[in-house]
């Protein structure tokens, strides 16, 4: 520390200016300690996160989109309007026009998407 005299006649201390090579964090260095790997490991983690959150949304708009008959189920001939088709690994094919079914199958749907929406949401926001 150094003094000057001001106008007046008083002392003033004068603190002295830092020199670069005194600052405990380097102008290179990053202010949370990431190196560039880490970053990009990073934004490589985000871009996956982001594209599964928008291919949710993008199911999640079909599912709201998707409308059920309000009859049940069948056509004035007697012909299924919705069919829920579900088939198993070996094959195995389980159908049904039952519209209360259908439509509560689509609810739990509804429900899971999300929830894997959030759930991606909060991963985002952590990585960030």
């Amino acid at each position: 520390m150094t003094s000057k005299n001001n106008k007046k006649g008083t002392i003033e201390a004068i603190e002295p200016k830092p020199e670069l090579s005194d600052l405990s964090v380097s102008p290179t260095e990053e202010k949370k300690g990431n190196s560039f790997p880490q970053i990009l490991s990073k934004l490589d983690e985000l871009e996956k996160l982001n594209n599964r959150r928008n291919r949710l949304i993008s199911l999640n708009d079909n599912v709201n989109k998707f409308t059920l008959s309000k009859g049940d189920g069948y056509d004035n001939n007697n012909v299924g309007i919705e069919v829920l088709t579900i088939k198993d690994v070996d094959g195995r094919e389980f159908n049904s026009r039952n519209p209360q079914l259908i439509g509560d199958l689509i609810a739990v749907i509804k429900e899971r998407l999300q929830k894997a929406i959030s759930e991606t949401e909060t991963e985002i926001v952590k990585i960030y």
